[in-house]
């Protein structure tokens, strides 16, 4: 039976076509036989003439669904991307639109008031709806006035409302400012609002600075090419106002080198290193003259010597200008010092101590130095007319001429002056030779002066030699010493018996204690000068003693280490209020029968540590050790 050729379709319907593993449906007509569709492509396979060709692969369940899932995500993107153009730009919203301006002056000098116009335009097509304004200047920059008023007293923040388009919003803000000569102040400007067609709010920030300069005051300083150490030299300094108007607060300061003593012009103004200008008019100058002793005698050189010109604004200072000037120390050839207590710069003292004096004088040249006269000078606290120090009970060998003056009611100088008279060396100090000369001086008893009148607490000390030139006298000074006056903190000790105590004794063991004492201690504070802090109270218990962990105290804490046995008693503070303060505790001293009735130490020495609140120095002094009778 011949074979029925069969026409190819390239692109079958997709509907009948399926290449699962399962059987076909098919058609039944009522008087043809079944056919088998897999039969009948392979039939089409083999006898076709055509070239072969691929047919297509119907789409599977996943592929449908990943083409979906891409068709619905780029559809929620297109979404998504209309949203922002339509809404995030308000349509055609732009924040180039907002435009703020700050108008001030670039420079300002030191308590000139100095004025801002922030101006805010809205050159978009819609309005500007709940804008507020924040500016922050510098704590140098003292608010005056401001228009608008702001919401709050420090002048910060202004509630601005709505900005109508096209339409500009205006605040000016005026105040000094307090700062010194080349620095900066900073302003800025953050204006924060909502477009009236969106639900966002936009913020924009802008920033101002200006220059502070320096007043227009002229300021020059002359000096001597050279000065020796110990030799005074005088310092002018001019100061010239080139301004419209008149002004005063200016104040001079003076960078002093190490050990140089400045003295400035008498001025009841004046503080230790500071000089008060009078008020200058217009074109108006004034000259100061300064004495200066670079003190003792350090090493030669090139030294600078700056002055500062100030501005006193509201009880603080600013540096307006500064000037400098180079001059050569030289060593002098008399070396001149003084000491008190072996010390060269500051010695603490107390109430009723005695203070050890030395002065030396040496001739480190090649020439005679002729007719010296040493003159020291003493500047004391004083209350009612009265120094801390009783001259009573000076100690001199050279028998110095004492005189005493009241320089104000806080200070009362000394003066002594010893000549060739009173030591005869100084008549003629040789070459490579010294004198030297010793002197006690005792301060007087508390009890002596009215402790509540004191304002101050610094004894200044210093020696000059002065030596005839013939019709010129040339001074020389010493290094300056201070002394001084710390609280009177007091320690004292006390012991008492408290029992008896039998131990127990191994047989054959040498240097053994067959007896223990215990005894209370007690350490007792006293104070009354001045406020104390940082209270320390140390002492270590011989070999044979031992802590009994028994104590009791009024303040602050007592603790004992085991291994350095150290007992040790702190207190924060000590208040000029409380003058008292206390602490006991039991100790046992372990002994020998045969040792009965000698002295033995119970506490070693007692270390005293404080720092005195007024003049904030350090106070540290030792106790005797404490004793006991065995």
């Amino acid at each position: 039976m011949a074979k029925t050729k069969k026409k190819i379709v390239e692109n079958p319907p997709q509907e009948n076509l399926d290449f699962s593993s399962q059987q076909v449906k098919e058609e039944k007509p009522t008087k043809r036989a079944p056919r088998n569709t897999e039969t009948q492509i392979k039939s089409i396979y083999e006898n076709s003439t055509h070239q072969e060709i691929d047919l297509p692969r119907p789409a599977g369940r996943k592929t449908k669904f990943l083409t979906f899932t891409i068709f619905i995500l780029a559809f929620l993107s297109a979404i998504s991307w209309a949203g922002f153009f339509f809404f995030g730009q308000g349509q055609n919203f732009s924040e180039e639109a907002v435009k703020i301006t700050i108008e001030t002056a670039k420079e300002a000098r030191t308590g000139e008031k100095l004025e801002f116009k922030i101006k805010i335009k809205n050159d978009g097509r819609e309005n500007l709806a709940n804008s507020t304004m924040v500016l922050r200047y510098p704590d140098e920059f003292v608010l005056t006035s401001a228009v608008p008023e702001p919401k709050e007293k420090e002048g910060r923040e202004w509630d601005i409302g709505t900005i109508t388009k096209n339409n500009t919003k205006e605040i000016t803000v005026a105040g000094n400012i307090l700062s010194q000569a080349g620095k900066q102040a900073t302003f800025q400007v953050f204006f924060t609002y909502q477009p009236a067609n969106l639900m966002a709010e936009f913020q924009k920030i802008v920033s101002q600075t200006v220059e502070i300069v320096s007043l227009p005051i002229d300021l020059t300083i002359e000096t001597p090419v050279e000065a020796a150490y110990g030799e005074e030299f005088k310092l002018s300094i001019t100061t010239t106002n080139n301004l419209d108007t008149e002004i005063s607060g200016l104040e001079l300061s003076i960078t002093a080198l190490e050990n140089f003593k400045i003295n400035l012009p008498a001025n009841k103004q004046n503080k230790a290193d500071v000089w008060i200008l009078p008020t200058l008019a217009k074109g108006a100058a004034t000259t100061t003259v300064v004495s200066i002793i670079p003190a003792g005698n350090g090493g030669g050189g090139q030294k600078t010597i700056s002055v500062l010109l100030n501005l006193r604004k509201d009880n603080k200072s600013y540096l307006q200008k500064t000037a400098e000037k180079t001059i050569n120390i030289t060593k002098s050839n008399l070396i001149l010092g003084i000491t008190a207590n072996n010390e060269t710069e500051k010695q603490a003292v107390k109430f009723e101590d005695k203070i050890t004096f030395a002065i030396n004088a040496e001739n480190s040249g090649d020439i005679s130095l002729k007719n010296v006269t040493l003159r020291l000078t003493l500047d004391s606290p004083s209350t009612d007319n009265k120094s801390l120090f009783d001259w009573s009970k000076i100690e001199d060998k050279s028998d110095g001429d004492i005189t005493g003056s009241q320089i104000n009611k806080d200070v009362r100088r000394a003066i002594i002056i010893w000549n060739k008279n009173k030591i005869p060396a100084l008549a003629e100090i040789k070459p490579k030779s010294k004198v030297a000369l010793v002197f006690t001086l005792p301060l007087k008893n508390k009890t002596a002066l009215d402790l509540t009148k004191f304002t101050n607490f610094t004894t200044n000390i210093f020696v000059e030699a002065i030596m005839d030139g013939g019709e010129e006298q040339t001074a020389i000074q010493s290094n300056t010493l201070n002394i001084i006056l710390n609280s009177d903190l007091n320690i004292s000790s006390g012991v008492t018996f408290k029992e008896s105590k039998d131990l127990l004794v191994s047989p054959g063991v040498k240097n053994r204690y067959d007896t223990k004492s215990v005894n209370t201690v007690s350490w007792n504070i006293t104070n009354s000068l001045h406020e104390l802090t940082d209270l320390k109270l140390t002492a270590a218990l011989p070999e044979n003693v031992v802590w009994e962990n028994v104590s009791t105290l009024s303040a602050g804490e007592i603790t004992f280490d085991e291994i350095t046995k150290q007992i040790t008693w702190t207190l924060n503070r000590l208040p000029q209020s409380v003058n008292k303060a206390t602490v006991s505790f039991d100790i046992g001293i372990q002994y020998a029968a045969k040792d009965e009735g000698s002295e033995a130490t119970l506490l070693e020495k007692t270390r005293v540590e404080a720092i005195d609140k007024a003049t904030g120095e350090n106070i540290l002094f030792f106790k005797e050790s404490v004793l006991t009778m065995l």
